[in-house]
């Protein structure tokens, strides 16, 4: 749907799967390679990514996928198997790929693609190579016409529901709630973090409509701090303070049980103190930019 052109600036948003579905049939789509843990959300995104990511890739022996943005640094980043970045000459081979089928469309599917869509097809076409078959997938904006919404997902994860692109969401908590709700997929599992009001009422009756098994932060799965400031996540602990930060990491393990053995060395392999660091120390800038 939307994304940065390659000198940074922003693009114009144009609404629509056409583009990028049309891409992915022109390759053999890569996206049925794999399932995504497909996340959207106002804020907490990423950090739920980079949790879920890393706890995942302690229950799979097969490799885990990464799809995060925007980057911090370089492209790269936002590309991930196993922890490792696409390595920069693969990125722009697949990008030239894409190109490729952007300028071979048709007036069927309405425009070129973005480069938030030429970034997603090759994300699709490295997790397909590496044989991933469980990606993360952290949505763009929105969700309905989000690019990675033509993935298909094994679980989908809303963190949280704010005022956040109003130009293309909506002006209302009810109509932004409601484009992030379109993630959710029949059948499909639906996670919900902290949402309140109308976001809450609005996601439900989404994930209901689509028949979608609901777990809720504060319902079905829940944290809460035990002795030293240690978090417990449904009998999983791990050390990390603030109620935001607990709150994504319990979103980032509600997928399921048996995830909790693995969930305090999830949280340390995310990286994300010294990420911190690094943030209010510029000379760690190559640390903040791993999340794995």
């Amino acid at each position: 749907m939307t994304g940065r052109n390659r000198r940074g600036r922003p693009e114009v948003v144009r609404p629509g799967l056409e583009r990028i579905r049309a891409a992915f049939e022109m390759s053999g789509h890569p996206e049925r390679s794999f399932r995504t843990f497909h996340i959207a959300g106002t804020n907490g995104k990423g950090s739920t990514a980079a949790f879920l990511e890393a706890i995942l890739r302690r229950l799979v022996s097969e490799p885990v996928g990464l799809y995060t943005s925007p980057h911090l640094v370089s492209a790269e980043e936002r590309i991930r198997v196993d922890g490792a970045k696409i390595p920069g000459e693969d990125l722009r081979r697949a990008l030239r790929r894409a190109a490729g089928f952007s300028r071979g469309m048709g007036p069927d599917n309405g425009d070129r693609l973005s480069y938030f869509e030429e970034m997603t097809w090759a994300a699709c076409d490295w997790f397909r190579k590496k044989s991933a078959r469980i990606v993360v997938m952290e949505a763009g904006l929105g969700g309905r016409w989000d690019a990675t919404s033509a993935c298909e997902p094994a679980v989908s994860i809303v963190t949280t529901v704010g005022k956040d692109h109003q130009e293309w969401l909506g002006d209302s908590l009810r109509e932004i709630a409601g484009e992030k709700a379109e993630i959710f997929r029949r059948g499909v599992p639906a996670i919900l973090g902290k949402l309140r009001g109308v976001p809450r009422s609005v996601a439900t009756a989404k994930a209901k409509e689509r028949g979608s098994p609901i777990w809720e932060l504060g319902h079905e799965f829940s944290w809460e701090v035990s002795s030293g400031g240690r978090i417990r996540v449904r009998g999983v602990s791990a050390g990390q303070r603030g109620d935001r930060m607990r709150g994504r990491m319990a979103v980032g393990v509600g997928h399921g049980n048996g995830a909790g053995r693995f969930f305090e060395s999830g949280m340390r392999s995310a990286g994300w103190c010294e990420m911190a660091r690094a943030f209010f120390h510029p000379s760690g800038e190559t640390q903040f930019g791993s999340l794995g």
